[in-house]
């Protein structure tokens, strides 16, 4: 079952998606951007939510502190499929004219050695998010 907008590639990236493990806060943004996406008949597909502390050291060689690595978690990786420039410009500008709040409010595509993605983060919040990870 598709959300508007929205696909995952694996089961437990949708369980974790809708339940408490995520931060709310970019969960509501990431069903925002699907929003969009689907007015422009794309779909935002997540490929990451919560990594593990061995997930972290195989791609960074280290347990490198990460919206992913804390709890609820606080980033989500997505791709589209056949992105255009113009869809690409146009989620940025999307975002910043209605979701970036200030610093660490994130939305860039970028590849940190997992694959070109997008990566959607809010801030830590020391009232809700707790840190994982060993640095």
């Amino acid at each position: 079952m598709k959300s508007i907008g929205i696909d995952f590639t694996e089961e437990k990236w949708r369980k974790q998606f809708y339940s408490d493990d995520t931060d709310p806060r970019v969960r509501m943004r990431f069903l925002e951007l699907g929003i969009f996406a689907h007015s422009r008949g794309k779909v935002l597909i997540v490929t990451g939510i919560i990594r593990s502390k061995e997930k972290n050291i195989e791609t960074y060689g280290r347990d490198e502190p990460s919206g992913h690595r804390e709890r609820p978690a606080r980033a989500i990786d997505f791709r589209v499929d056949e992105p255009d420039a113009d869809f690409s410009a146009g989620l940025k500008n999307y975002h910043v004219m209605y979701m970036d709040q200030g610093a660490y409010y994130t939305l860039m595509n970028h590849d940190v050695g997992t694959g070109l993605h997008w990566h959607l983060q809010v801030p830590h919040n020391p009232r809700i998010n707790v840190k994982l990870y060993d640095v």
